[in-house]
């Protein structure tokens, strides 16, 4: 027994409104964060929409009746249509969860295949329809929490979140495997305990403390267990829906994060391990002598076996040291063993040297002298680098100084070509370039020929990334190699030799015109197709822009016209200001709310008309979003 057809498609009908409310999760998130009462106005909608559905199925006429073979050819087509169309959406916000990896997706994938299992059905039989009220009142929590869970998740959301995770190395083949075997790794050291640790089920047992000297492979660990097969098999004997989370690199104060772990609950529900330094405060809290010794390691004196298989791979890459090897045995065994050994278990160390001993096998270097060469290494980081800086060649020194303070002072990782106008002599080269896109050709050459640049200047200490899908204009970053580089470079003795090379220079350097100049420099000449120029490549150069002239006019009252009035020029010819950034003629409200104070003063006293742009209440919420969106993203 039936509900006669169309009454059912009028209910099928209703459900497919309730599923548009709590599908559209993409523009409700966008507009969840504007919003100030922090709330969504369609979770109220949602409950009315169930609320109908509810009243709608008490006037349902119930004369029941069979379906005939005809009637149910014209249900099924409508039904399908609807569903197909829920589907879509459905998949729409799947691909959102996957694009921002909120890790909803199935969730979204559960919700799914209920709404479609309602709305396929051609039948409603009496006993159904008493239960349908509640399945759509289930429905609709469902949609509302996943809604929830998605604004919250995309507030936290920026395009760049993975770069970390993508920057660390991948650790050797048959490195760190020990980490999972629950027994000492070698002779006189401890026994592993993370694989017992992960199963574990004790409310007290949740938390495992990774320490290390700097350098000694603390993230390249933590990347190894990320990705392992073995933990998420360890994992799931605990419990498969309950969750694990390692910390790396995290940025603020070590109390800050000791105080947040002790906050959270002793529960078996979750289990955090991270990685860190020796530092005072972590030693106090989750040390040997204060917790349990084997939910603690220090890297470094565990990991001598997996830098001799990193050293053996490195050297047996080479045909030099494989020749080497044949004629003389003992001496290129010694080598390898002198590496492990000086290292004290830092990789860093190891990888830096490793590298200049396959130069000197390059240069056919002897095994005495690769052996004198490695003698003459500090085996200390800072002394090492000390020893790197004292090497660079003395005609290469200034600018190897200018591109580390560059390097210290900018607030997000910079385009390779940051580094292409170090031997202009106009302080407003950007400024004054004419806005003209290079050829495909320059747009090819010029970064492969800072590359050759930057590595005769600042040899193994800064890495160049590449983007492989980013247009060769946009293909290159420039970053520190490791933390400890920048810390070393950040350092007293790194800055006076830096001040010091800096200061034979015959022109003054100001660090911050120089960026902003060259933030400007790379746009104007930027590729002449609109579709390249996109938020997430242009993007951080308007940041640092905006940010960079504040910091000229806090100390020098420099309201920057000429270069802004520039920027504007460029982002107009370009169509840009039509993409992401404001409307045409808005720049003067973009600086405004970039807090370019002065820069906004000086062009109202000269193009007084402005005043009325910055006045207008139109831009206030949907371009104002596009600004704090580029903003948020990094």
């Amino acid at each position: 027994m039936v509900l006669d057809p169309f009454s059912a498609l009028a209910v099928a009908s209703s459900v497919i409104q309730f599923i548009d409310f709590g599908t559209k999760i993409i523009d409700k998130t966008l507009r969840l964060c504007l919003s100030t009462s922090g709330s969504l106005p369609e979770h109220d909608e949602l409950q009315a929409d169930s609320e109908r559905i509810k009243s709608l199925m008490s006037t349902v006429d119930t004369d029941i009746r069979t379906y005939e073979p005809a009637e149910m050819a014209l249900m099924e087509p409508a039904s399908s249509g609807k569903t197909s169309r829920i589907n879509s959406q459905l998949l729409s916000l799947v691909d959102h969860n996957s694009r921002m990896e909120l890790n909803l997706t199935t969730k979204i994938q559960d919700l799914k295949s209920e709404i479609v299992d309602v709305i396929r059905r051609t039948s409603f039989h009496a006993s159904d329809l008493k239960k349908f009220p509640e399945k759509l009142s289930k429905l609709t929590n469902k949609s509302r929490t996943i809604t929830a869970q998605t604004a919250i998740l995309s507030s936290l959301y920026f395009s760049n979140m993975k770069q970390r995770y993508d920057q660390i190395q991948i650790a050797e083949t048959h490195t760190f495997v020990w980490i999972f075997e629950n027994k000492s790794p070698g002779p006189s050291l401890p026994r592993i305990h993370f694989a017992e640790w992960l199963q574990s089920q004790k409310p007290d047992d949740n938390i495992y403390w990774i320490s290390g000297k700097p350098g000694s492979g603390k993230s390249t660990l933590m990347k190894f267990l990320h990705d392992h097969g073995r933990t998420r098999q360890l994992l799931d004997i605990w419990a498969n829906k309950k969750k694990f989370y390692g910390l790396d690199e995290y940025e603020g104060q070590p109390q800050d994060m000791i105080n947040l772990i002790r906050k959270l609950p002793k529960s078996s529900d979750i289990k955090f391990c991270f990685a860190s330094r020796k530092w005072n405060a972590f030693m106090n809290e989750f040390g040997e002598d204060i917790r349990d010794i084997s939910r603690v390691i220090y890297l470094e004196q565990l990991t001598k076996n997996d830098i001799q298989t990193y050293v053996q791979h490195e050297f047996g890459r080479e045909q030099k040291f494989s020749r080497l090897k044949r004629q003389n045995l003992k001496e290129s065994g010694n080598l390898v063993d002198e590496v492990v050994t000086k290292a004290e278990g830092v990789f860093l160390w190891v990888d830096l040297v490793v590298k200049s001993l396959i130069r000197g096998l390059q240069n056919a270097d002897s095994a005495a002298t690769l052996q004198k060469r490695l003698a003459d290494m500090p085996s200390d980081l800072n002394k090492y680098f000390d020893s790197m800086l004292a090497n660079v060649e003395k005609v290469y020194r200034v600018d190897a100084a200018k591109i580390y303070q560059i390097m210290l002072r900018t607030i997000m990782e910079p385009y390779l070509l940051m580094f292409s106008f170090l031997e202009q002599t106009n302080s407003e080269f950007g400024t004054m370039m004419d806005i003209k896109p290079y050829s495909l050709e320059d747009s090819r050459l010029m970064p492969e020929n800072m590359r050759s640049r930057l590595n005769a200047r600042c040899t193994d200490l800064l890495l160049i990334t590449e983007d492989t899908t980013a247009d060769p204009y946009w293909k290159y970053k420039v970053r520190f190699l490791h933390r400890t580089v920048r810390d070393y470079m950040a350092g007293k003795n790194a800055q006076e030799r830096l001040a010091q090379w800096i200061s034979q220079d015959k022109g003054r350097f100001d660090l911050d015109i120089y960026i902003c100049q060259s933030l400007l420099a790379q746009i104007k000449p930027a590729p002449d197709k609109i579709s390249q120029l996109n938020l997430s490549l242009v993007g951080p150069l308007l940041i640092q822009i905006s940010h960079f002239a504040r910091e000229i006019k806090n100390t020098s009252d420099d309201p920057q016209v000429r270069l802004l009035n520039q920027l504007e020029t460029s982002l107009t010819k370009y169509g840009f200001t039509k993409m992401i950034l404001y409307p045409e003629r808005f720049f003067i409200k973009w600086a405004n709310k970039r807090k370019l104070k002065l820069y906004v003063s000086a062009r109202l006293k000269d193009e007084p008309h402005l005043a009325k742009e910055l006045a207008s209440t139109a831009y206030s919420k949907a371009d104002g979003y596009k600004c704090d969106s580029l903003r948020n993203s990094y």
